[in-house]
């Protein structure tokens, strides 16, 4: 296997995307495999069996208490980092929906029709992790914090992140599909 700079990825971004998308592109890719290791990493240490939380308890209970929350909250704003809109306000976001505008205007229609509904699920999915990351995670909501319940993070989630890793997949296939049927582009 050989191994690549992140500069060479991201020039093959660049490369295989239509014109200022490569990047977006690479970063959104980037941004949905540490999700991935994200939630692995968490599953590894806290969603494997009773057992392993017994034994984190026992050897370091404070320290896995904290980090716990911490490592849920990652994912939560990971993930609504993605399903961000566009933009907010007067500010692009680096978002699947921000990629699929960028891209609109170099696939045709047929390909466009194809993407935009898909992301309408992952949002409604998305919805509640907003509010949660809205409410607690990013900002300190009075009622929120006070009766804010300290559970494990739900399976909903876990498909949230999924679906939006094949979302960027079908996308990312169908773009370099469309650009390689096209002359070369400058970034």
């Amino acid at each position: 296997m050989t191994s690549r700079s992140a500069d060479e990825v991201k020039a093959e971004f660049i490369q295989s995307f239509p014109a200022k998308t490569g990047e977006l592109a690479c970063e959104l890719s980037w941004s949905i495999t540490h999700l991935h290791l994200k939630w692995k990493n968490y599953r590894a240490l806290f969603g494997t069996s009773p057992e392993r939380i017994d034994l984190l308890n026992h050897a370091a209970p404070g320290f896995f208490g904290q980090l716990d929350p911490i490592m849920r909250h990652d994912v939560v704003l990971a993930i609504t980092r993605l399903m961000d809109p566009p933009r907010t306000g007067r500010h692009k976001n680096a978002s699947l929906g921000g990629l699929i505008e960028l891209l609109a205007p170099h696939v045709g229609a047929a390909e466009l029709a194809g993407w935009q509904p898909e992301p309408a699920p992952l949002n409604a999915a998305a919805k509640p992790r907003r509010a949660l990351r809205d409410r607690f995670v990013a900002h300190e909501d009075l009622a929120t914090a006070l009766n804010y319940p300290l559970s494990r993070c739900p399976a909903s989630v876990v498909r949230t992140w999924r679906h939006c890793s094949n979302v960027f997949a079908a996308c990312s296939i169908r773009s370099r599909r469309s650009s390689s049927a096209r002359t070369p582009r400058t970034s």
